[in-house]
């Protein structure tokens, strides 16, 4: 399939230790871990050459669609009644005669409420209207990143970022009298930065942080965080990029010394045959060099 690559790497002067709050657009609600689904018969709304026709609702972010087709076992497509919405709703017949739901929707998360994920609710229920019109069944939700808008390639030509949430913190690593060596008091100090990167060009937003402990206790250190290291991102939430290849890489640096942040990040566009590659320039901002190429 052809599509874009596109690399950048930005500098950013860190003018304090936090950064002024940035809310990303959009009413989202919280991740969550289990709610519920609600399926009302709809008989009225069977097309021809269906064979049931049910209203989907579901008890977490508000959302209905209109689930009508055959018992088969690759997955359907329910009409959301609001096209604009970043939802979908599917549903699947098995041999075992249950039906299978899956609902995928933006949420933000608890821990980290900028940072707007990909829930995934799932639900299996034997469908059988014949005693009463309405069925509730439970929606057990799991969470993975957001994937991008792969749609972004005019977009890309001037991406524009959001870093938000900017912390360095210092301290010292204390252990106990009794911990080892029988000792006991500080080891060493230790260093950490974290911040919430928000990319414009495809709606993406991702975690990075880094932390490390020092052998010495001076504080005053502008070196406890390698200057020279590349951190990759995300963190914590590493493992829900699945698969990785779908999602964007990301890496920054950071010097306290010269307060300078680097960014470096790669996406791909698949909206044109172009690949835009950005490379890092000798200015604070890369530019772009556009290349026709076969992939």
């Amino acid at each position: 399939m052809k599509g874009d690559s596109l690399i950048l790497a930005f500098l950013l002067r860190v003018a304090s230790c936090r950064s002024a709050a940035v809310e990303v657009e959009g009413d989202y609600p919280t991740c969550g871990i289990l709610s519920t689904f609600t399926m009302k018969s709809a008989p009225s709304e069977v097309h021809s050459g269906d064979e049931f026709a049910f209203r989907l609702s579901t008890g977490f972010n508000n959302y209905t669609a209109l689930c009508s087709g055959k018992w088969q076992y690759d997955w359907t497509v329910c009409a959301d009644e609001d096209e604009d919405r970043e939802s979908i709703a599917m549903f699947r017949g098995t041999a075992s005669g249950y039906l299978d739901i899956t609902h995928r929707y933006p949420c933000k998360r608890l821990e980290e409420p900028h940072d707007i994920a990909l829930g995934i609710a799932n639900g299996t229920v034997i469908l059988d209207f014949s005693e009463k019109d309405t069925i509730t069944l439970n929606a057990f939700i799991t969470t993975s990143h957001r994937k991008p808008n792969r749609a972004c390639t005019d977009a890309s030509q001037h991406p524009k970022w959001v870093v938000d949430g900017f912390l360095y913190e210092v301290g010292v690593i204390n252990i106990p009298p009794n911990g080892p060596g029988g000792g006991g008091g500080p080891i060493g100090a230790t260093a950490g930065v974290s911040f919430d990167l928000y990319n414009k060009a495809n709606d993406w937003s991702i975690h990075c942080s880094a932390a490390y402990v020092s052998g010495s206790l001076d504080m005053n250190n502008d070196t406890i965080i390698d200057p020279n290291r590349d951190w990759p991102c995300p963190f914590p939430s590493n493992n829900d990029l699945v698969p990785k290849e779908d999602y964007p890489t990301t890496s920054f640096r950071f010097d306290k010394a010269k307060r300078q942040l680097t960014v470096q990040q790669q996406w791909e566009c698949d909206d044109y045959s172009e690949r835009c590659v950005y490379v890092r320039g000798t200015t604070s901002w890369s530019y772009c060099q556009l290349m026709i190429l076969d992939v």
